[in-house]
Protein backbone atom coordinates (compact mmCIF):
# COMPACT_ATOMS: atom_id res chain seq x y z
CA UNK A 1 0.00 0.00 0.00
CA UNK A 2 2.82 2.42 0.88
CA UNK A 3 4.51 1.70 -2.44
CA UNK A 4 1.28 2.43 -4.30
CA UNK A 5 0.82 5.76 -2.51
CA UNK A 6 4.44 6.73 -3.15
CA UNK A 7 4.04 5.89 -6.85
CA UNK A 8 0.89 8.00 -7.13
CA UNK A 9 2.63 10.91 -5.40
CA UNK A 10 5.65 10.72 -7.73
CA UNK A 11 3.43 10.60 -10.81
CA UNK A 12 1.56 13.67 -9.59
CA UNK A 13 4.75 15.60 -8.91
CA UNK A 14 6.30 14.73 -12.26
CA UNK A 15 3.15 15.75 -14.13
CA UNK A 16 3.13 19.08 -12.27
CA UNK A 17 6.75 19.69 -13.22
CA UNK A 18 5.97 19.34 -16.92
CA UNK A 19 2.79 21.44 -16.85
CA UNK A 20 2.68 25.20 -17.25
CA UNK A 21 2.62 27.03 -13.92
CA UNK A 22 -0.25 29.42 -13.30
CA UNK A 23 0.86 33.07 -13.55
CA UNK A 24 -0.70 33.77 -10.14
CA UNK A 25 1.71 31.28 -8.54
CA UNK A 26 4.72 32.73 -10.31
CA UNK A 27 3.65 36.24 -9.31
CA UNK A 28 3.68 35.21 -5.65
CA UNK A 29 7.42 34.62 -5.83
CA UNK A 30 7.97 37.85 -7.80
CA UNK A 31 6.25 39.91 -5.13
CA UNK A 32 8.65 38.69 -2.45
CA UNK A 33 11.42 40.93 -3.80
CA UNK A 34 9.66 43.30 -6.22
CA UNK A 35 7.16 44.87 -3.84
CA UNK A 36 8.68 48.34 -4.15
CA UNK A 37 8.81 48.74 -0.38
CA UNK A 38 12.14 50.22 0.61
CA UNK A 39 14.31 48.07 -1.63
CA UNK A 40 16.70 48.80 -4.47
CA UNK A 41 14.98 46.09 -6.53
CA UNK A 42 12.67 47.47 -9.27
CA UNK A 43 8.98 47.73 -8.48
CA UNK A 44 7.18 45.68 -11.13
CA UNK A 45 4.06 47.85 -10.94
CA UNK A 46 6.01 50.58 -12.73
CA UNK A 47 6.61 48.34 -15.77
CA UNK A 48 4.41 47.33 -18.68
CA UNK A 49 3.81 43.70 -19.59
CA UNK A 50 6.18 44.06 -22.55
CA UNK A 51 8.92 45.51 -20.32
CA UNK A 52 8.56 42.70 -17.77
CA UNK A 53 8.54 40.08 -20.52
CA UNK A 54 11.58 41.58 -22.24
CA UNK A 55 13.60 41.76 -19.05
CA UNK A 56 12.72 38.21 -18.06
CA UNK A 57 13.68 36.89 -21.50
CA UNK A 58 16.95 38.85 -21.30
CA UNK A 59 17.70 37.30 -17.91
CA UNK A 60 16.76 33.85 -19.24
CA UNK A 61 19.09 34.13 -22.24
CA UNK A 62 21.95 35.70 -20.26
CA UNK A 63 21.81 39.00 -22.20
CA UNK A 64 21.06 40.72 -18.91
CA UNK A 65 23.47 39.84 -16.11
CA UNK A 66 22.22 38.95 -12.65
CA UNK A 67 22.95 36.94 -9.56
CA UNK A 68 19.47 35.47 -9.07
CA UNK A 69 17.07 36.49 -11.84
CA UNK A 70 18.78 34.50 -14.61
CA UNK A 71 18.47 31.34 -12.55
CA UNK A 72 14.82 32.03 -11.83
CA UNK A 73 13.90 33.00 -15.39
CA UNK A 74 15.47 29.86 -16.85
CA UNK A 75 12.98 27.85 -14.81
CA UNK A 76 10.01 29.14 -16.80
CA UNK A 77 8.87 28.61 -20.37
CA UNK A 78 8.46 31.58 -22.70
CA UNK A 79 4.68 31.10 -22.43
CA UNK A 80 4.84 31.26 -18.62
CA UNK A 81 6.96 34.40 -18.82
CA UNK A 82 4.41 36.01 -21.16
CA UNK A 83 1.52 35.01 -18.89
CA UNK A 84 3.14 36.30 -15.70
CA UNK A 85 4.16 39.56 -17.39
CA UNK A 86 0.57 40.15 -18.45
CA UNK A 87 -0.74 39.16 -15.02
CA UNK A 88 1.66 41.46 -13.14
CA UNK A 89 1.01 44.41 -15.47
CA UNK A 90 -2.77 43.97 -15.06
CA UNK A 91 -2.46 44.19 -11.27
CA UNK A 92 -1.71 47.93 -11.32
Amino acid sequence: MKLLLASILLIGISSMASAEVAPQLIALSCRNCHSGIGMAIPNLHALSAEQIRGRLLDFKSGRRKSTVMGRLARGFSDQEIQAVAEYLAAER
